[in-house]
């Protein structure tokens, strides 16, 4: 996955502070395929920053409040950004770049089986700008971005944990 710094400067500088991100992952209810973290009435403070409405598959975007909750939300299918107020924009910053064709078998586990947890870090290598997806269903590392889903509430290891660190 890349971080889209130039884009989104301000929303990736807050989304590298909330890391180490451990939560629940949940399926959306209103925007079509894709999963959220829900952040409730979090204040960012952020502007809008290369908004959409229409994220694509592998694209992350951060809603940062206002007539609904904060929240950030990944596609891996179609999706129209939306709550119960109506139409949302969110701030894309991240995107996945390998492994993307992953992300349907998560998103429909996630949709039939429930909430997942997760965790979000960056992890250091010899690479600048990189980020790496990792995921325990089989997702082979794809860069420094670190997404671990882990069965139950146990958050210390990953099921196929990348052989770098």
């Amino acid at each position: 996955a890349v971080l889209e710094e130039e884009k989104a400067p301000l929303t990736c500088e807050f989304f590298k502070k909330m890391l180490p991100i451990k939560n629940k992952i949940i399926h959306v209810r209103w925007s079509g395929e894709a999963v959220w973290i829900p952040y409730g009435d979090t204040k960012t403070g952020l502007p809008p920053e290369n908004a959409t409405t229409y994220p694509k598959v592998g694209e992350m975007v951060l809603y940062p409040g206002g007539v609904s909750e904060t929240e950030m939300m990944l596609a891996y299918g179609c999706c129209h950004f939306g709550s119960k107020a109506g139409e949302l924009a969110g701030n894309h910053f991240l995107t996945v770049t390998e492994g993307k064709e992953k992300l349907m078998d998560i998103g429909r586990e996630i949709l039939y089986n429930g909430a997942e947890n997760v965790e979000i870090s960056i992890k250091k290598r010899p690479y600048s700008g990189l980020l790496i997806l990792a995921e325990d269903t089989g997702l082979e590392p794809a860069g420094l971005l670190h997404l671990t889903r882990f069965p139950g509430e146990l958050l210390s290891h990953s099921v196929n944990p990348p052989n770098f660190y």
